[in-house]
């Protein structure tokens, strides 16, 4: 479960969901965070997002395919999944189910896409023109929206996640690299870089099956001859490796 304030600016919280990165006004909660099914099993889940103060809040919901292309997250349109509803408004104190349901059948061990729960901007009353002249002399007016990215996984219990990571020396830059070369995600949780008397906090990424994701560490020198990984993954299993960098 997530509880979170929204904050003045948009930001990635972490490989599982956006949101805002500063002080809220507005208080919601999501629960899960993240959406699996086995297609032999099942072919539907849900998730509930719960407005915890006294202000109705609009929202949309849309998913997206989610692939990984040189390294980075891509999302495509996609008619696989049935969300079910597409906009809600939650009244204050207010909760709602969302459905997600597969509407095909897998062709391949895992599939994976990301729902986004996007609110809606209120409209606000308009303002005389002596009002609003005032108050763009005193303040800027800041307008914040939430984005929330929900993982949805449809998994074969018998996929298999093979992640192999990498140092590279691309263009004068230091380059981590994760490939996974397995039929199911694996999940970096709160990698821990150290290297040339330096110690990089990295953002918490999965790498999708017979996919790569990399890291770009433009704060070490070229001429870092190896970096100490450390991270835990998706079964909570903690590694922690050396690897010399590849000129």
């Amino acid at each position: 479960m997530i509880n979170r304030k929204r904050l003045l600016s948009l930001g990635t919280l972490s490989m599982i969901l956006f949101w805002p990165s500063s002080a809220w006004a507005i208080n919601f909660s999501l629960n899960p965070v993240v959406l699996e099914i086995n297609p032999q099993k099942q072919l539907n889940t849900q998730t509930k997002l719960v407005n915890l103060e006294g202000v109705p809040v609009a929202f949309t919901v849309e998913v997206f395919k989610w692939t990984q292309q040189n390294g980075q997250d891509v999302y495509s349109p996609t008619r696989d999944v049935l969300v079910n509803p597409v906009q809600f408004t939650l009244a204050p104190r207010g909760s709602q189910v969302i459905r997600v349901g597969l509407r095909k059948k897998p062709d391949q061990p895992e599939l994976t896409y990301r729902i986004f729960i996007k609110e809606v901007p209120a409209t606000l009353p308009k303002a005389s023109a002596a009002a609003q002249g005032a108050a763009t002399a005193t303040s800027a007016s800041i307008t914040t929206v939430l984005n929330i990215g929900v993982p949805f996984y449809v998994t074969d219990a018998s996929s298999r996640a093979d992640l192999k990571t990498s140092a590279l020396l691309r263009d004068g830059v230091v380059v981590l690299q994760a490939t996974n070369q397995g039929s199911r995600r694996e999940v970096m949780r709160n990698p821990l870089l150290q290297a040339a008397g330096k110690e990089l906090r990295l953002d918490s990424r999965a790498v999708l099956g017979q996919s790569f994701i990399t890291y770009v560490l433009k704060d070490l020198p070229a001429n870092t001859r190896s970096v100490t990984l450390t991270y835990t993954d998706n079964q909570g299993k903690e590694h922690s490796e050396t690897l010399d960098v590849q000129q």
